[in-house]
């Protein structure tokens, strides 16, 4: 784990990627996998297979890049560095701890059932992609044009540790989609303001802003007071919760305060007053449009020649992402915003998975078998990207596993080696948990 955390590998400045590809390649060719790289129009997948004569086949997905190391790191971010001090007895402190401590985590587990004298109970095809930072933009193209290597499979397990800092488990059954999109304005296509570069802002008296004209436009497709999206192709599709999900919303409701709610988003007041059934179902099943921040020239005293806003979509099933898209450029050209540019950058589909499936009811086996009862919600409001091999291989997915690692993509990211004494279990529990899943998926009906 601390080799894997020293390597660096982020991919928004493309520093170590590579290399962290090999290296993980190593790591599953160490594990009794036939491995390879599979090039991508960006960064490598790697690939292994552990033939292990089963009769069912398991998809293991995972990223190897990382976020970059930005400030407020009280320990070294790429030193790997083990902590036995603080919250938890001992836990490891690094960028990339969450996901690369899954992988070597997972990879325990098989290491151990192989030591043992016993066989691994299933076949594991991994998938290891380096760009999930990035949005996976290439992930689908890679689970298409690869179909032969991968439509053996059953489910997909996404291993990781899924416990909180008090020991509680929370389970997704699946996850909303996600487009990335960004919506330039420029002074040259719109035809006002300054066109190759930007002007000194004294200029202003007599040019037209690109930076005003997309906040107008802003301003417009998300209104005052909510802030709620203006495009009706959001709204249409919207499949409404079923059955089980009002069970699981009705349970969760008794689950939560208002103050909980609250802690949980991070914010002093919610942006509607609802009851907590209401407020957990507009959660789940609205399709959201956000604004994530404005780019334009960098320095004060100017007037740019072009800014650009990226967006986030958030939808949900049954809809489809370039429905959403066209809704999203003809309400910007029926509002007098034709001369704005909209590029989509990354699309994940949504995935949803019955709590009744193979490898929902084997990963909740093995957290019963440890006396830990899941938190289960409908979907995450998350857009996990191997939703991909849900919609194209048409197979359940799942996250699985115990233990504990937090502040992922922050300032001392941080895996637990050994648990605290709030329930959160450590190394040793989460490789059991793993070997636990495939034990049960291998035999479950």
């Amino acid at each position: 784990m601390q080799e894997y955390v020293k390597q660096p590998s982020i991919s928004l400045e493309d520093y170590g990627v590579r290399e962290t590809a090999e290296l993980t390649r190593k790591y599953l060719e160490r594990a009794g996998c036939k491995t390879t790289l599979i090039p991508t129009k960006g960064y490598p997948v790697v690939f292994g297979h552990y033939d292990a004569r089963a009769d069912k086949t398991l998809l293991v997905y995972l990223w190897y890049d990382t976020q970059k190391v930005l400030d407020g790191w009280k320990y070294p971010p790429l030193e790997g560095k083990v902590i036995e001090s603080g919250d938890f007895p001992k836990f490891i402190v690094g960028r990339g701890a969450f996901n690369k401590c899954s992988l070597i985590s997972f990879l325990g587990a098989i290491d151990s059932i192989r030591r043992s004298g016993q066989s691994v109970p299933v076949n594991l095809k991994f998938v290891i992609e380096g760009e999930e930072i990035l949005g996976s933009p290439h992930l689908p193209d890679f689970v298409r044009e690869n179909k032969s290597l991968l439509s053996d499979a059953d489910a997909l397990i996404f291993p990781r540790v899924t416990q909180a800092r008090n020991g509680r488990v929370v389970m997704s059954l699946g996850g909303k989609g996600m487009i990335l999109l960004d919506l330039e304005c420029s002074g040259e296509r719109w035809g006002r303001g300054p066109t190759k570069s930007s002007v000194h802002s004294s200029e202003r008296a007599w040019v037209d802003s690109p930076i005003a004209h997309l906040v107008d436009a802003l301003s417009k497709l998300l209104p005052s007071p909510n802030y709620e999206p203006q495009v009706s192709a959001l709204r249409e599709n919207v499949s409404a919760p079923s059955n089980d999900d009002v069970e699981l919303i009705e349970v969760l409701s008794r689950e939560f305060t208002l103050e909980q709610l609250k802690v949980r988003a991070g914010v002093q007041r919610l942006a509607y007053d609802l009851p907590i059934s209401e407020l957990l179902t507009k959660y789940l099943f609205n399709t959201t449009l956000n604004v994530t921040r404005i780019e334009s020239a960098p320095g004060d005293y100017v007037v740019s020649n072009r800014a650009t806003a990226k967006l986030e979509v958030r939808f949900l099933p049954r809809q489809e992402a370039s429905t959403i898209v066209a809704g999203i450029r003809k309400f910007l050209d029926s509002n007098g915003f034709r001369d704005l540019d909209l590029r989509v950058r990354s699309v994940i589909n949504w995935c949803k998975t019955e709590k009744r499936s193979p490898i929902t009811r084997s990963v909740i086996a093995a957290y019963e078998e440890f006396g830990v009862v899941p938190q289960v919600w409908p979907h995450s409001v998350a857009s996990p990207p191997y939703s991909i091999f849900a919609s194209e291989l048409g197979i359940p997915t799942s996250d699985g596993g115990l233990g504990h690692g937090g502040r992922h993509h922050g300032p001392d990211e941080y895996f637990v080696i050994e648990g605290g004494g709030t329930g959160v279990k450590g190394l040793a529990d989460c490789e059991k948990s793993y070997a636990s899943i495939l034990d049960a998926f291998s035999s479950m009906k």
